[in-house]
């Protein structure tokens, strides 16, 4: 990924937003859009993400590379996609590359709310 890999993952999330909000801000389907806009999302990637996470879990089983304590640990946040609250903590990463699908998982909650200040700063803006 070399030195300049945060700033690509930086820069992709943030084109992404831009993008979503450019494709949300028209849609004036208000009602029920923020649950179902991140129940759509969020079940879009948790299957794949589960299997990832039990063939993970398997090979350390097949391999013994693992302690059972930290990597339990580790497990238990990688399936819930909290790791991204968790990085300053001591654990052993079950699938260090879950943290980005917890930073999906933020996203996702936050952007109908962002979505929703943005349409009443828009209309104001409009009013004017």
């Amino acid at each position: 990924m070399g030195p300049y890999g945060p700033y690509g993952v930086s820069l992709f999330i943030i084109l992404s937003g831009f993008l979503m909000g450019g494709s949300y801000l028209g849609n004036k389907k208000e009602a029920k859009f923020g649950l179902m806009f991140v129940v759509k999302k969020i079940s879009n990637i948790y299957p794949l993400h589960i299997v990832t996470m039990f063939s993970i879990a398997v090979y350390y089983v097949i391999t013994a590379s693992f302690t059972l304590l930290p990597c339990l640990y580790g497990f238990i946040v990688s399936v819930f996609m909290v790791l991204p609250y968790c990085l300053r903590l001591p654990i052993e990463y079950f699938n260090g590359p879950s943290w980005y699908l917890g930073v999906c998982v933020i996203t996702y909650f936050a952007f109908p709310l962002i979505l929703r200040m943005m349409r009443k700063y828009h209309s104001r803006k409009t009013a004017y």
